[in-house]
């Protein structure tokens, strides 16, 4: 409907040829682009048909949605009580995210202190390779 409608104000605009405002001012220029009189009448009419029918479609196409039975109090209740629990489950995500990050901590804390383990136990397997026992040289 947008476009038929922005195609008629573009053919408007465009196409009209000059028409004189009173016997006294003459027409001095010509619209190069311009339908003659007749024609422009035609298609502008034409336009206007196009225009209207489709707008009926648009209006029947809605007409036709399935639409919702109850009150406007009936909905505003239920948009109520669907916010208020969106509200609610949203709380409940908050915790639930709260929890994976602590776990999530607690879990790199682990894995922190396994490297660390194994680090040492890599450096005393060296010093015991190289001959110092009691790893005293670092």
């Amino acid at each position: 409907l947008t476009t038929i409608f922005c195609s008629a104000l573009d053919y408007l605009q465009k196409r009209p040829p000059f028409v004189a405002v009173g016997n006294s001012i003459p027409i001095t220029k010509v619209n190069d682009f311009a339908h003659d009189e007749q024609q422009f009448k035609r298609n502008s009419a034409e336009l206007a048909t196009d225009i209207v029918n489709k707008a009926k479609q648009v209006d029947k196409l809605i007409e036709d949605l399935p639409g919702d039975t109850r009150s406007e109090s009936e909905q505003i209740h239920d948009l109520k009580t669907l916010a208020a629990e969106n509200h609610a489950i949203a709380e409940v995500l908050k915790a639930v995210v709260g929890d994976a990050e602590k776990l999530l901590e607690d879990v790199q804390t682990i894995l922190n202190r396994i490297v660390e383990a194994e680090s040492a136990f890599v450096r005393a397997k060296e010093s015991q390779v190289k001959g110092d026992p009691l790893n005293i040289s670092s």
